[in-house]
């Protein structure tokens, strides 16, 4: 996983998607079960086009979990998000980030939790895998956290999600050859 710098809730209120509105609580889009799986919800068919995996690398990097971790539920009008079409980028666009959002709002959420239950400060806390463990030692995960339990937290934007660093990207010059077969 990338370096992140996680500005949690002392940022600015962050623009939540449209469809939030009309789904506005973060189980609507994402759960955790207590046996180490993260199940996400998305009115987004897979069409080929990729939207499912890009989904559950966005979970998985708002989480700090494998992605292996994370599972996506085809939609299904009985536990999905009704979210009109499929189309083109406007997936990311709308579900892509309304998960994301609400992914940053379930960190955030737990990462409180583990305050009041194992004594771990959230500035100092460092997840991986979905295991926190906090600079005095104490650990505990989002599994144990959540105790088989929905975490029907309404979304407030209030938690932004993370920042990825640029420290990664590297840019070089590229040649374009165009050839013409006459």
């Amino acid at each position: 996983m990338l370096p992140v710098t996680f500005r949690g809730a002392q940022a600015a209120d962050a623009k939540l998607p449209w469809i939030t509105t009309k789904y506005p609580t973060v189980d609507a889009w994402i759960r955790i079960n207590p046996e180490g799986s993260v199940s996400v919800f998305s009115g987004k068919a897979e069409l080929g086009q990729g939207v499912q995996t890009a989904i559950c690398q966005i979970v998985a990097e708002e989480l700090d979990v494998d992605m292996n971790r994370v599972q996506m539920i085809n939609p299904d009008t009985s536990l999905s998000p009704e979210e009109f079409y499929t189309a083109g980028s406007v997936s990311i666009e709308t579900s892509g980030m309304a998960i994301r959002h609400a992914s940053a709002e379930v960190r955030d959420y737990l990462l409180d939790m583990a305050k009041v239950t194992a004594n771990i400060n959230k500035a100092d806390a460092t997840v991986i895998d979905g295991e926190i463990t906090g600079t005095n030692g104490a650990k505990t995960s989002y599994w144990s956290l959540v105790n088989n339990k929905a975490i029907d937290i309404k979304m407030t934007g209030k938690v932004a999600p993370k920042i990825l660093p640029l420290t990664n990207l590297s840019v070089s010059p590229s040649h374009v050859l165009i050839f013409r077969i006459n």
